[in-house]
């Protein structure tokens, strides 16, 4: 595995404990130190691939966007009639909404 891939996973893995953390403690309630200890790494990791808190706040909001994007492209790639994409969306999002914190 390259530098660059490692760096890439290690981001991934920072940015998945965060969103578990996020589920877990509320946003106003979890810690650096939490998202290290979900992680299996050190706070000092998480500072060297993010610059503070609000860098990987935008890095969790971009992998939950893209998450949701794809759930929603996939569900609707089926559909031709734009009624039924309409109500094929409207689903994906309220299944979304139920199945997530």
């Amino acid at each position: 595995m390259t530098r660059s891939e490692v760096a890439i996973e290690r981001k991934n893995q920072i940015v998945k404990a965060t969103v578990d953390c996020i589920s877990r403690y509320g946003y106003n309630n979890f810690s650096m130190q939490d998202v290290a200890r979900s992680a299996g790494v050190s706070k000092g990791i998480i500072h060297y691939y993010f610059l503070n808190k609000d860098d990987l706040m935008m890095s969790v909001l971009e992998h939950v966007a893209d998450d949701i994007g794809s759930l929603l492209c996939s569900g609707m790639s089926e559909a031709v009639d734009p009624i039924k994409k309409l109500g094929l969306f409207i689903g994906t999002c309220l299944n979304i909404v139920r199945k997530t914190k």
